[in-house]
């Protein structure tokens, strides 16, 4: 079994010795020490800087699930400044159309079936990584109903953060 960073795609405490690996090795995600290292030791801003070396889309959140920052690729992939990503809960920065309800976010009877929620709560808790995750939001786009989203995310918990990659996204024009 090989172990490659998920976030500088380096590999790390690699079970199998080096020449003996094979195309049936199993390849899992985690995080290295120097990049586990990294976020522990900077700030948000220093880790926004960070996590712009990455071209996929990744958003930083704490244990209330706020976000505290993201990097340019996921800015740009929800069409905000990175001011108005910071300090705002998953469904607020995603506009998904059930945080606008009584309640707001992760307070709604719709809530306890997200699984963008449920995935970055329970890396929190559990410490356990998540790759390739299927999940949805219900986007509002204003004046024109609402688009559906579908993501494939990757989360890891390193120290106090958890870091949630978003893989793939697929926009579906519903009501």
């Amino acid at each position: 079994m090989r172990r490659v960073c998920a976030w500088c795609q380096r590999e790390f405490d690699a079970a199998i010795p080096p020449g003996e690996a094979d195309e049936h090795d199993v390849i899992t995600h985690g995080i290295c020490e120097a990049c586990a290292d990294f976020f522990e030791a900077n700030e948000p801003k220093s880790l926004r800087r960070f996590l712009n070396g990455f071209q996929v889309p990744i958003l930083c959140f704490d244990g209330n699930g706020l976000v505290i920052t993201a990097n340019d690729a996921a800015c740009s992939l929800l069409d905000k400044q990175p001011s108005e990503v910071e300090d705002c809960l998953c469904g607020e920065v995603m506009e998904c159309r059930h945080a606008r309800l009584p309640g707001g976010c992760g307070e709604t009877t719709h809530c306890l079936g997200c699984t963008l929620r449920r995935t970055v709560v329970t890396t929190w808790e559990t410490g356990h990584s998540v790759v390739n995750e299927p999940t949805y939001i219900d986007r509002e786009v204003t004046g024109d109903g609402w688009r559906r989203l579908h993501l494939t995310v990757s989360a890891e918990k390193c120290n106090d953060v958890v870091l949630l990659r978003i893989d793939d996204l697929k926009e579906i024009v519903r009501g």
